[in-house]
């Protein structure tokens, strides 16, 4: 079994996630549906223009292909 890490991020202003939509980026409240960033520095990125900086990021672990 082998493991990958992928980033996910949450607002801290209303604790939504950022999610894919549309080939582009929505926000839900629900983990499950949760965008998956396997680049840490885009998800930093991204956060860092959508949310003005107030954002978390969290490491996470799936399976690899």
């Amino acid at each position: 079994m082998k493991l990958k890490p992928v980033w996910i991020v949450q607002s801290l202003e209303d604790g939504f996630f950022l999610m894919p939509l549309n080939g582009d980026v929505g926000y839900t409240q629900w983990l499950s549906e949760a965008g998956l960033f396997e680049d840490k520095q885009a998800a930093i990125d991204t956060a860092v223009d959508l949310l003005d900086g107030q954002f978390s990021i969290y490491a996470h672990y799936v399976m690899a292909d």
